[in-house]
């Protein structure tokens, strides 16, 4: 269901981490980070090398994206 299930799970504790201290004061504004971390993974750092590194090495790799999500 997931090509990257690793990075869809870091992306998952990072937003539970962050609903977790939503009671604390000012907590909305630690929504920062969640949100870095899922623009750098799904965007920069994560997803992208992972998808040029597999393009490149794996026959077929096409296909499997077609039809599969990257990350949900």
């Amino acid at each position: 269901w997931s090509r990257h299930p690793n990075y869809f799970g870091e992306i998952c504790v990072w937003w539970g981490l962050w609903l977790a201290a939503t009671p604390a004061p000012f907590a909305a504004l630690t929504v920062c980070s969640p949100l870095l971390v899922t623009f750098l993974l799904a965007k920069v750092s994560g997803v992208p090398m992972a998808e040029r590194h597999m393009r490149d090495e794996r026959p077929g790799y096409a296909a499997y994206v077609a039809r599969t999500s990257p990350l949900i």
